[in-house]
């Protein structure tokens, strides 16, 4: 009880963030001739057997300096494929296991240099594996950052995670900093940190670096849009008005054909070189029904409800892409594609997955660039 009533009194009194006023960017693009194009660039992951199969369900892809690319997938026992830029398989990153330069679940990593900065849920460590010498420099016990679903690099070398952490300190902030060793340096990134259980989605986050030094954060559940500086100061807040982005509730609600439409989502957000905010959503497709399978599946647990599976991502969702000018606080250009898009890959890229069999199936990658035309 005592542990308690001080979570609850860190909570709702540790608010050390100054309130921004929200910038409101309206629905109408203020460049009628401006245009945002996709073109798929490669697929990754043999689709017919070989040593680059790719099984599971896609968790992240992200390219280096070089334009080599490396996937990581939501299932226990694949370690993280890499491909060059073309999509020809290269290699597998580590080996099976809990040992040195051994993973069960590689599922979030980011590219850093020459280095691979490797979360692994199945053992509770950070491990930084060097691309050039392929092999394991460091680990850490990391058990805080376990449940972690995004990652950035700070300018300053430092690393930014998205989790829920509930030690009394850190409760109700959605970001950490850490450092290349896996130390918490601060938390932060809510003026008025709650711990809401039920309210998962409400603390997931899009995570990039900004050019001046500070972190670009997007909302997943809503389409605000927060910079931070260094210091993880709440600096400027964007809040995207539009008819087909609803706020959420926060909730993790699992789309079904005989209910509602699966929930928006904001899966991306990137700063490019002239300064320009690009952002990434995800919404209902208007076929939607038609991604599922035919039957239920069967329940994880004696008594739990039996869901239908979502066979074909890209028929449940379409992508909108955006491109924002955080200056005058407006919308510059909008598009709607028919491609369920999961993420940016690196700059100019972004990624959509083809998966069948769920866990045990076979996926492939496509890799899409994004370009942007002024006139």
């Amino acid at each position: 009880m005592i542990r308690l009533f001080s979570l609850l009194f860190t909570i709702f009194t540790n608010v050390s963030y100054a309130q921004v006023t929200p910038t409101v960017i309206r629905d109408r693009p203020s460049c009628s001739a401006c245009r945002i194009s996709l073109s798929l660039k490669a697929t990754l992951g043999d689709a017919n057997g070989g040593p680059g199969e790719l099984h599971g369900n896609v968790r992240g892809v992200r390219a280096d300096d070089a334009g080599n690319l490396f996937v990581s997938f939501f299932a226990w026992g694949e370690l993280l494929a890499q491909f060059d830029r073309a999509g020809s398989f290269q290699r597998r990153i580590g080996r099976l296991g809990s040992g040195p330069g051994e993973y069960r679940a590689a599922w979030l990593f980011e590219v850093i240099g020459d280095s691979l900065f490797i979360i692994d849920p199945g053992t509770a460590r950070l491990t930084v594996h060097s691309l050039r010498l392929n092999r394991e420099l460091r680990s850490a016990s990391v058990s805080w950052l376990a449940r972690a679903s995004a990652l950035a690099r700070s300018t300053d070398g430092t690393i930014v995670g998205n989790t829920v952490v509930e030690t009394p300190e850190e409760a109700g902030y959605p970001l950490h900093q850490f450092s290349a060793d896996g130390k918490k340096l601060k938390s932060f990134g809510s003026v008025a940190p709650s711990l809401r259980p039920d309210l998962r989605l409400a603390t997931m986050r899009s995570v990039a670096p900004g050019l001046s030094g500070g972190m670009w954060v997007a909302q997943v559940s809503s389409y605000d849009i927060e910079l931070y500086d260094r210091a993880g100061s709440l600096i400027q807040l964007y809040r995207r008005e539009a008819d087909w982005f609803p706020p959420g509730s926060g909730r993790i609600v699992t789309a079904q054909p005989d209910g509602e439409p699966p929930q928006p989502k904001v899966v991306g957000v990137q700063e490019d070189e002239r300064g320009r905010l690009w952002v990434l959503s995800i919404v209902a497709d208007s076929g939607w029904r038609r991604a599922f399978s035919a039957d239920r599946l069967p329940p994880r647990r004696a008594g739990a409800p039996q869901y239908y599976g979502v066979e074909d991502t890209n028929r449940l969702y379409d992508s909108v892409i955006e491109v924002i000018d955080p200056r005058s606080g407006k919308l510059i250009s909008s598009t709607r594609v028919d491609e369920a898009l999961a993420a940016f890959a690196g700059r100019n890229m972004a990624w959509s997955s083809v998966e069948q069999g769920g866990l045990t199936g076979v996926a492939q990658v496509r890799l899409w660039g994004l370009a942007f035309r002024e006139h």
